[in-house]
């Protein structure tokens, strides 16, 4: 049995008595010390080290599939089973009756006919590729209801505001799993577990929570950030599902803009949502073609600003967050940051390079956006956006840096609408990314590019991506380390990044460096 709030003390054995039956993942009462504690069976003990008997069984709590692949998971990220043991099931409430609702319906909106959605015949593994003008939302609720009628679906969102918009297209039978109820209240979690509940919204918590008749899982925005645990082991609710629905026979869906590698990994189909037309035109400026002076300001991204406001469009500029400097007008000496006066000659300052204070004074007609501000702006249909520097995001320190030039641009297309700009200015030619998504508008072509390169430069997933966070004032070593080791690279002031590329087989060979590093200090591991 593991006992709830033991720590690191690990599995203890109990003598089972006569007339009561347990099986793996049931919850139980037992003696503890000189008190009692609940638990949870999760393997088979010791007879020689039984001497106590179990008090009482109430039930499941958790199933084999879901012991199994937390087992594994603890094992593949150098954490012992006690520490990924709570998340399969909730802390507290596990007693309250269980939640019954009515068959699920949706409330009015747009049909899978009218988004475009694949009837997905015979494919049980699926990614869905949506264009800017659909909804995720809607999609994520549109494929839980059809799955519902296979069994039970557990939909899992990137963040609480994402779980309460999946849910408000339910008129009936969806609940959601991310929230303690109250004393005696009916719990979801436990309307899941007994099959009452047929679909289940929920953060990442509940990745592996277990229910009566899974039939499948929906992840919506799979490569958003939010899906990845904070605390240790530092699991990604994305991966998880994959593996769970692999273990299972149950169904899988990936919702994604832009698919990650982990998603294309997945042995799922790719399909293309939405109509062509959502896309918006797109225009491209190669600096390289220009006079010297039209270099920083290309007079086609001038003229497309212009026009969106003659119009009465908003008009935005992307632009590189770390590229600010600041010169002097009369010493030319740079400056990191803005002051009133150069510290040299006390001459006026101005923005250099290509951070958003510069492009502010190129484009004074344009909103200078960040990329996190652009992933977060709400669609402004009719807008045109310049993308000033694609160069820069093309040549991503990030592993894909295809992939992440995807994610500048299909966040710009959406922003832009169907009836707006998008603007790609360049260095060179336009990134090859761009031609697939902006111009031929074609998310599939992107996809196997990324999966090529990737396996060109064995990179995830064809190999394991070890990332370690330090917090110690030196490099840490990295001698006799097995695989590829990129860095160690100072974030800050104390803190060093170490990645480790290396084959499923030579993971273990990571553990005597990764406990020590743990003893040494503080250090953050996720496994990928």
């Amino acid at each position: 049995m593991l006992c709830d709030e033991s720590g690191r003390l690990g599995p203890l054995s109990y003598k089972v008595p006569p007339g009561l039956s347990l099986r793996l993942g049931d919850a139980v009462r037992v003696p503890f010390g000189r008190s009692e504690r609940y638990g949870m069976v999760v393997a088979p003990g010791d007879g020689s080290k039984a001497t106590r008997e179990v008090i009482e069984c109430f039930g499941p709590r958790t199933g084999e599939t879901e012991l199994a692949l937390a087992a594994a998971l603890a094992e593949e990220h150098f954490v012992p089973f006690t520490t990924i043991a709570p998340r399969l099931a909730p802390r507290t409430r596990r007693g309250n009756p269980p939640l019954s609702l009515p068959s699920p319906s949706l409330r009015p909106g747009p049909s899978a006919a009218d988004l475009l959605l694949p009837e997905h015949a015979t494919e049980n593994r699926r990614i869905l590729a949506l264009s800017p003008g659909v909804d995720p939302v809607r999609v994520a609720a549109l494929e839980a209801l059809r799955l519902s009628a296979l069994g039970q679906v557990l939909v899992l969102c990137p963040t609480k505001k994402a779980v309460a918009a999946v849910l408000s297209e339910f008129m009936s039978g969806a609940a959601r799993m991310d929230e303690v109820p109250a004393p005696n209240e009916p719990s979801p979690w436990r309307g899941f577990l007994d099959g009452t509940l047929q679909i289940a919204v929920s953060t990442r918590v509940s990745a592996l929570w277990p229910a009566a008749d899974l039939a499948g899982i929906v992840v919506l925005d799979e490569s958003h950030p939010g899906h990845l645990e904070a605390a240790q082991p530092h699991t990604n609710a994305r991966d998880v599902a994959i593996r769970r629905t692999a273990a299972t026979g149950a169904a899988l869906v990936l919702l994604s803009s832009v698919p990650s590698l982990h998603a294309l990994a997945s042995r799922s189909k790719l399909f293309q949502v939405g109509s062509p037309e959502s896309w918006p035109a797109v225009l491209f400026a190669s600096r390289r073609d220009l006079e010297p002076k039209d270099r920083m300001s290309p007079p086609v991204a001038l003229a497309a600003v212009s026009s969106a406001r003659r119009s009465r469009h908003p008009a935005f500029v992307l632009a590189p967050q770390d590229k600010t400097s600041y010169r002097c007008r009369s010493c030319k000496l740079l400056h990191t940051t803005a002051a009133p006066a150069c510290s040299r000659c006390n001459g006026s300052v101005q923005p250099s390079g290509f951070g958003p204070d510069r492009v502010a004074t190129l484009f004074t007609k344009a909103t200078p956006l960040t990329f996190s501000e652009l992933i977060a702006h709400s669609p402004r249909p009719g807008s045109t956006v310049v993308i000033f520097d694609a160069d820069f995001h093309d040549a991503s320190a990030d592993l894909s840096p295809s992939w992440t030039i995807a994610s500048v641009l299909y966040a710009a297309a959406r922003l832009a609408g169907p009836s707006g700009t998008v603007v790609v200015c360049s260095e060179s030619n336009p990134p090859v990314t761009a031609l697939d998504l902006l111009s031929r508008k074609d998310q599939r072509r992107h996809a196997r590019r990324v999966w090529a390169e990737a396996r060109a430069a064995s990179l995830p997933p064809f190999c394991k991506q070890v990332s370690c966070r330090f917090k110690r004032q030196t490099a840490p070593r990295t001698e006799n380390l097995p695989g590829r080791v990129l860095g160690p690279r100072r974030l800050a002031d104390g803190e060093w990044e170490l990645n480790i590329l290396l084959p499923v087989e030579d993971l273990p060979r990571l553990k005597p460096y990764l406990d020590a590093a743990r003893r040494r200090g503080k250090v953050r591991i996720t496994v990928s």
